[in-house]
């Protein structure tokens, strides 16, 4: 069995207004799917997408579209059995 450890990683920049980074690593060294998944803080999913992690190494762009207000969310990043919410900020 392949040992994995928490995923770290930051959100670039925090505050920002609806385009931010995710970079950090999942905890292992092979490729990997990586979910996210964003909700608002009352728990409402407000937008779901996937992407690759190539050697354990998250580096993910987003760009929200215009129907983010401003306010705080929550990213929550998948991979494997491994889960980090990161609270973030838009300000528009």
């Amino acid at each position: 069995m392949i040992s994995q450890l928490p995923i770290e990683a930051s959100v670039v920049p925090n505050p920002n207004k609806g385009s931010f980074v995710i970079k950090g690593k999942t905890g292992t060294t092979y490729d990997a799917t990586v979910s996210y998944q964003i909700t608002s803080m009352t728990g409402q999913i407000v937008y779901r997408s996937s992407g690759f992690a190539t050697n354990g190494v998250i580096d993910q762009s987003f760009a929200l579209d215009g129907n983010f207000t401003s306010g705080m969310y929550v990213l929550i990043v998948r991979c494997g059995d491994q889960r980090k919410n990161f609270n973030f900020v838009v300000e528009k």
